[in-house]
């Protein structure tokens, strides 16, 4: 399951009458959807989405996959947009 703005906005609307069980799977699936590789191109349309809580979302996965993958970048994708460089030499 990838993370789908439909999802996003019930885990954080305030109206939503999850149980806590039902609220910490849901919210373990998007935390494992940030660690695909697919959840780059994820990042952009949640940006451009109108509900705060899934723009919100979009930037916390844009953070994520900066901070664990902005050098393992999969050779199948194209490199992250802001992408300056090669990787320093280890």
């Amino acid at each position: 399951m990838l993370a789908s703005p439909q999802v996003i906005r019930v885990l954080y609307s305030p109206e939503a009458a999850l149980s806590a069980a039902d609220q910490q799977a849901l919210n373990h699936q998007l935390l494992e959807a940030q660690r695909t590789d697919a959840a780059w191109a994820l990042i952009g349309p949640l940006l451009g989405h109108e509900d705060g809580n899934v723009r919100f979302f979009g930037a916390h996965t844009a953070s994520v996959k900066i901070h664990r993958d902005w050098y393992a970048s999969p050779p199948t994708l194209p490199p992250p947009p802001l992408w300056r460089g090669t990787p320093p030499e280890s």
